[in-house]
């Protein structure tokens, strides 16, 4: 599996349902695996945000070096809407995974390189979340409209 280097990805949301040794998957290959997962306080405790800090395998792609946390492209990934982001793996048992897939439309985004060699992963919001934003914006979209003025 050659080196494996050691991430963390910050959530505000909740992570239910992702445990430790859970996968991380790149383009549906399993690249690394959860190491532990922290509730982190920030701002004076008036904030909290999630921690997952995990360990991926560069070498697991053919070109390890474009998943190399140090590398150039990988840097080049994150600033061209790479993110980190929880999906659901199993309905049924409600596990999850992290995926590393890209998004358009992210925020804009720089990769974080820790004294240590550790990378924080830019992270975007769950699948869940997005179909929940949604699904709000169709509701209130239905209470402006005007169904009176329309009659049986």
């Amino acid at each position: 599996d050659g080196l494996p280097r050691g991430v963390i990805m910050y959530f505000d949301h909740s992570l239910r349902g992702l445990a430790v040794g859970a996968p991380i998957d790149f383009m549906g290959i399993e690249i690394g695996s959860i190491k532990s997962i922290n509730a982190e306080f920030y701002n004076n405790y008036k904030q909290i945000r999630m921690r997952v800090e995990a360990v991926i395998y560069p070498s697991r792609v053919e070109n390890g070096q474009a998943l190399n946390p140090n590398s150039d492209i990988f840097k080049d990934f994150v600033e061209h809407g790479w993110r980190a982001q929880m999906r659901t793996g199993n309905l049924l048992t409600g596990q999850n995974y992290i995926a590393l897939d890209k998004f358009p439309k992210a925020k804009p985004a720089t990769l974080q390189i820790l004294n240590d060699g550790r990378v924080v992963i830019p992270t975007t919001a769950t699948e869940l979340s997005g179909l929940q934003a949604q699904v709000s914006q169709i509701a209130d979209k239905l209470t402006k409209f005007p169904l009176v003025e329309i009659g049986p």
